[in-house]
C-alpha cells in the first residue's frame, strides 16, 4: 500500500532456514519500520526579513554605510540565514529615498516559535552629523507541522518601540551640519614701470567671478554645474589691494558637491595701464567636521593659475593667502609743478638780498 505524505518505511528481513515441524520456532521474523518526517520549510528572506534605509538631510556619499544585523532572541535552538549582517551602501542615491535591503533565507526542520531581533548597528565613531535610528524589529516566526508531510511558516513583524506590526524594518537616519561661509581673496598690486608700489585707491581696479565651465583638468564640465555665487559677481580692489568675494554654503545641498569658479580681472582699457591678464581657477570640496560638539560643514578651496603652457597650475597656498595675485603696470609719466616761498622775519627785504635753493631727489 502507499505510504501516506511524510511517511518512510523501512524494512528489515533477515535470512534464514525454516525447519520442517518447526516453522514457528525456525522462521526468521521481517520487522517493518515506518518513520514519520515532514519536508522542511523555507522562509523567504526578501519578504519576511525585509528592511529598508531613509537617509534625510543630503544624499548618500561613496563612504557613507549603515550596518543592520538579524539576531536570534534564542540563540542555541534557532535556526539563521547564511546572511545575518547587512552592510548598505548607496553612493549618489537623493536624499529622502527609500533604499531597501533584506536577509538571508532560513530553513526549518522542525515545528516550533522562533524569535529574531533586527536592529541598525549604531558604531561609536559613526558620520558626522548623521544620528542613527535605535529602533528594534521583532520577528516571530510560527512554524507548524500540517501533519500531511508538510511544514509551513508564517511570520510577522513588530516595531518594539510603539508595539506597532510592521511590513518593513524602517531606519531613518537624519543628516544636519551648520552651514559655511566661504571668503575667496585675491591680491591686487600697481606699479609702475621700475616695480614700485603705487598708491592705490578703492573701487580703481574691477574684476569678475564666473562659473567655471572646465575643471582643473581644463576637461569640460556638465552642464548641470550650478555653483552658488556671491550677491554680486562684480567687485572692485580697495585702497588696500584687496578683492574680496563672500560664498554661502549650505550643509544639505552642497556637501556632496564639488565646484569650479574663474576669476579674472576686467580690462577697463585706462590710458597708461598695462592691465594684469592672469586667470584663477577655483575648486571648491566640502566636509563635515566636528566644531564644539557640532557638526559644521567646511569648504576647502584649492585655487589653480592658467598659464603659458595653456594648461592650469595648482597654486602653493601660504596659511591663508589663496596666492591668488594681479599686477597692473603704470606705464606713463606724471608731471608735478613745484612752488616754494621765502619768509623773511626780522627786517624788511633790501635790495641785493638773494637765496638759493637746491632741489635733489631723495
Amino acid at each position: 500500500p502507499t505510504l501516506p505524505d511524510g511517511y518512510t518505511s523501512s524494512i528489515d528481513a533477515p535470512a534464514g532456514v525454516i525447519t520442517a515441524g518447526k516453522v514457528q520456532d525456525t522462521a526468521p521474523v521481517v520487522t517493518v519500520t515506518n518513520t514519520y518526517k515532514p519536508s522542511d520549510v523555507t522562509l523567504s528572506g526578501s519578504t519576511s526579513l525585509a528592511g529598508e534605509k531613509i537617509l534625510n538631510g543630503r544624499a548618500w556619499l561613496a563612504s557613507d554605510q549603515f550596518d543592520f544585523q538579524l539576531e536570534a532572541v534564542d540563540a542555541e535552538n534557532t535556526p539563521m540565514p547564511k546572511v545575518s549582517l547587512i552592510q548598505l551602501q548607496s553612493e549618489g542615491t537623493a536624499a529622502g529615498t527609500h533604499v531597501p535591503f533584506h536577509f538571508g533565507d532560513i530553513t526549518y526542520t522542525k515545528p516550533g516559535t522562533y524569535i529574531y531581533d533586527i536592529n541598525e548597528i549604531i558604531p561609536s565613531n559613526g558620520i558626522i552629523g548623521i544620528s542613527y535610528d535605535s529602533t528594534i524589529y521583532r520577528v516571530t516566526v510560527t512554524v507548524t507541522d500540517d501533519h500531511k508531510g508538510q511544514l509551513t511558516a508564517a511570520a510577522s513583524m513588530q516595531n518594539l518601540s510603539d508595539k506597532s506590526p510592521a511590513e518593513l524594518a524602517t531606519f531613518t537616519n537624519t543628516f544636519a551640519a551648520n552651514d559655511e561661509t566661504l571668503v575667496l581673496e585675491a591680491i591686487k598690486q600697481f606699479v609702475d614701470k621700475d616695480g614700485n608700489a603705487l598708491t592705490q585707491t578703492s573701487g580703481q581696479f574691477a574684476f569678475k567671478l564666473d562659473k567655471s565651465q572646465v575643471d582643473e583638468n581644463n576637461n569640460q564640465l556638465s552642464a548641470d554645474h550650478d555653483p552658488p555665487m556671491p550677491a554680486s559677481a562684480d567687485a572692485a580692489s580697495n585702497a588696500l589691494g584687496r578683492v574680496t568675494y563672500v560664498l554661502n554654503y549650505n550643509s544639505t545641498r552642497d556637501l556632496a558637491k564639488t565646484y569650479y569658479y574663474q576669476l579674472s580681472e576686467v580690462n577697463e582699457r585706462l590710458k597708461n595701464i598695462t592691465y594684469s591678464n592672469e586667470r584663477y581657477l577655483i575648486k571648491v570640496t566640502f566636509t563635515v567636521e566636528n566644531e564644539d560638539g557640532e557638526a559644521a560643514l567646511q569648504a576647502h578651496p584649492t585655487y589653480y593659475k592658467w598659464d603659458d603652457a595653456q594648461k592650469w597650475v595648482r597654486l602653493d597656498q601660504q596659511d591663508s593667502e589663496s596666492g591668488m595675485t594681479f599686477t597692473n603696470t603704470f606705464t606713463g609719466t606724471a608731471t608735478a609743478k613745484l612752488s616754494i616761498g621765502k619768509i623773511l622775519a626780522g627786517r624788511n627785504w633790501m635790495d641785493g638780498d638773494t637765496f638759493t635753493f637746491t632741489l635733489k631727489p631723495k
